[in-house]
């Protein structure tokens, strides 16, 4: 027999999926589409006071009203279509909601772009994530410049202090030194400030002991 809910403390734990669709009823319920707006004017022309009828004015008024909030939101999913679709590539940072209904963020790049009526949707390392959950997105040359900063520190803070060195630690300072000297002034901006003029003495310190 399958297990059909799963109970922690006394409470159904929701699915990621039954979350998600949960939100896409909330969307549906609150959305009054064309139909239901004309039914509605005909429920309301049926049931109207016989002794004191709705102009004709009304009526056109009404739709003129209801025909405007449609074209506006016509408008509005276009723009969220559009702007989905300029996504495709890039790399961004979404929230994601697991079966408990933690959220963490997940960043990556943009595969694809699905849609779904008015609803889009990314697909991130083969995973689909609503538009709706998009918390930023992130510049690619910024993403590169932090990556390079963080690995070059880190190799940077294995060095031994400067009056311990010797010419075992040669290779990592010119490394470290040569990589430095690659960046970009952009990519230099993002080492912490002091620390490239601290690795000058230690090349200095090589090339005391014959380096």
């Amino acid at each position: 027999m399958g297990v059909s809910a799963v109970i922690n403390n006394g409470e159904i734990v929701k699915t990621a999926n039954q979350i998600n669709t949960e939100k896409e009823a909330e969307k549906s319920s609150s959305t009054v589409n064309k139909t239901d707006f004309m039914n509605l004017l005909v429920a309301q022309m049926k049931n109207q006071d016989p002794l004191e009828p709705t102009s004709n004015t009304e009526w056109v008024s009404q739709y003129a009203t209801f025909s405007e909030l449609e074209q506006m939101q016509n408008v509005a999913n276009s723009s969220t279509l559009q702007r989905a679709s300029d996504l495709v590539g890039k790399e961004v940072m979404v929230n994601s909601t697991d079966a408990s209904g933690n959220i963490k963020q997940v960043q990556g790049k943009v595969d694809s772009v699905s849609f779904s009526g008015s609803n889009a949707y990314l697909t991130i390392d083969g995973v689909q994530y609503s538009i709706d959950d998009l918390v930023e997105v992130v510049d690619r040359d910024y993403s590169d410049a932090t990556s390079i900063a963080e690995s070059w520190v880190e190799a940077y803070e294995k060095l031994p202090k400067l009056n311990l060195v010797t010419l075992a630690d040669k290779d990592a300072i010119m490394a470290l030194a040569t990589s430095y000297n690659n960046m970009t002034s952009y990519q230099q901006g993002f080492i912490p400030s002091g620390y490239a003029d601290i690795l000058e003495q230690y090349v200095k310190r090589i090339q005391e002991l014959g380096g």
